[in-house]
């Protein structure tokens, strides 16, 4: 997951000449606690979370390619 939007809509857009079919940017709130690792080493703001202790909700939002 990305801390930031534009780096989501790079990856939606298709990463490394991959494009994607029905791509989505989903977003959620999570604790700092539910963060296993984060980094910003390639400047994409990333990190891994914990999701199966996740209770909030997660919002899908579909991504429009045109």
């Amino acid at each position: 997951w990305t801390l930031d939007k534009q780096v989501a809509v790079g990856f939606a857009k298709g990463h490394r000449g991959i494009k994607l079919n029905n791509p989505q940017i989903h977003s959620t709130i999570i604790e700092k606690s539910q963060v296993f690792f984060a980094t910003n080493e390639r400047l994409e703001q990333e990190i891994v979370w914990d999701p199966i202790s996740h209770i909030g909700e997660m919002y899908g939002e579909p991504f429009d390619q045109s």
